[in-house]
């Protein structure tokens, strides 16, 4: 319920809790492509602050050396998080959000696996990753929906764009 803001590798100022509300049995060390880590916490109370970290003690913590490196510690980068009072969830980790007033493109399935459709328009679709990289580049044609093929995409999120009338951005997530 308050603040717990720390800096350096002092630690937070509370206990260490020896759990996790989302727990991987692997220490991920994949730094060329992105890892999808995807899960839900509801909380038993009104709280204010969410905390993100490893809250196991030393002895309870994993651990891989890098060959080369001399620094100890760890890094997350954390490119979506989704706090809601709703039980709907998060659009863009479960499905396509609702349509905006004046929307008119459509995307799914959401996430995705093989193929990902994208039905609105006229007008030039733009798919970019997580680092802005262009990764496709077509056109819908109205009531016709374009079939892209992902098979072949790293898991993570993907921001699609489409330019016709009015700009559109809409994310979403390909997962295999």
């Amino acid at each position: 319920m308050e603040p717990n803001i720390w800096t350096g590798f002092s630690g937070p100022p509370f206990p260490f809790r020896n759990y996790a509300h989302l727990h991987s049995v692997e220490v991920i060390t994949d730094t060329a492509e992105w890892t999808l880590v995807s899960g839900t916490f509801v909380a038993d109370s009104a709280y204010r602050y969410l905390v993100l970290g490893n809250f196991f003690e030393d002895a309870l913590t994993d651990t891989v050396h890098l060959a080369g490196s001399t620094s100890q510690g760890a890094y997350y980068f954390i490119d979506g998080v989704c706090v809601t009072a709703g039980p709907a969830g998060c659009p863009f980790l479960v499905g396509v959000p609702e349509q905006e007033e004046g929307q008119t493109i459509y995307l799914w399935p959401n996430p995705a696996n093989a193929w990902v459709h994208v039905q609105g328009g006229p007008g030039e679709v733009e798919v970019t990753d997580a680092l802005g990289r262009l990764v496709y580049s077509g056109r819908t044609e109205g009531e016709v929906a374009v079939r892209v093929d992902v098979s072949r995409w790293s898991n993570g999120q993907y921001v699609l764009h489409m330019q016709g009338k009015q700009r559109i951005v809409q994310r979403f997530v390909v997962m295999h």
